[in-house]
């Protein structure tokens, strides 16, 4: 099972993991220094983009202060289209990521079905789970 959380996002929304029951959750963590990291975006935009139903969250998960963030999203020519969840090193920790990029995929019932570290230029297997969890 998912350990649950409750984390503020960048604009201070509340988000818990438990009340999310019933949804796919995808936690990307990342980081400012990573280039993989930025590289990525555009394809969890485009997963985004494409999965976009009341059934999946995305949250793009980082140690990073807001500030630190927002200096970053004024580099990027694209910055992540969901979530921003700043300050998680707890998140982090209680996740077991210490590399970064790393996605997990929380399941309706709240289980951790897939975990990537890593970029290699494309998500399909992430996308191809993602899709697989919603048809369920």
């Amino acid at each position: 099972m998912a350990a649950d959380f409750s984390i503020k996002d960048m604009s201070g929304y509340e988000i818990k993991l438990s009340e999310w029951k019933g949804r796919v959750v995808v936690l990307n963590f990342w980081a400012n220094y990573c280039l993989p990291c930025a590289k990525e975006i555009p394809f969890l935009n485009k997963i985004w983009r494409e999965t976009q139903t009341d059934d999946i969250i995305f949250l793009a998960v980082t140690k990073d202060s807001p500030l630190v963030v927002q200096r970053f999203a004024q580099r990027q020519k694209e910055m992540f289209s969901f979530s921003v969840l700043p300050h998680a090193k707890e998140l982090a920790d209680v996740y077991d990521v210490n590399l970064v990029p790393t996605q997990i995929v929380i399941n309706k019932k709240g289980e951790i079905v897939h975990r990537e570290t890593g970029f290699g230029g494309n998500i399909d297997k992430l996308k191809q789970v993602i899709m697989q969890e919603l048809s369920k």
